[in-house]
């Protein structure tokens, strides 16, 4: 499952700005799923919606996505710490974004690419 949450409207002000989430079945991790997910929901946000930041939050027991992001560029902006209560204890939860300039520098992307 892929989710793209708009967080673009503050005070009437466009931001820009989308939250990204994803879920993988367990029996498809470690497939490329989650990276070709990431790629697909990326690109359509600095490419087609006129996106400036794509940003996602995650939970420290989840390693592979930690790893998964931040081989992908993401940028780790802050910690919650003991966030999250999972499997008998508390979790840190992660904040990451992408700037739309960090893709197009990382993924070289042209600047007239078109815009909806």
């Amino acid at each position: 499952m892929l989710s793209i949450r708009d967080n673009n409207v503050e005070n009437g002000r466009f931001l820009r700005h989308v939250s990204l989430g994803i879920m993988i079945d367990r029996e498809h991790w470690g497939k490329g799923y989650g990276r070709e997910a990431v790629n697909w929901a990326l690109n359509w946000a600095f490419r087609r919606a006129a996106m400036h930041k794509v940003s996602l939050r995650v939970c420290g027991y989840n390693a592979n996505a930690i790893k998964l992001y931040e081989s992908m560029g993401f940028v780790l902006e802050g910690k919650l710490r003991d966030e999250v209560w999972h499997d008998g204890r508390f979790w840190d939860y992660y904040a990451y974004s992408m700037l739309e300039r960090e893709w197009r520098r990382l993924y070289g992307q042209e600047e007239k690419d078109e815009k909806v």
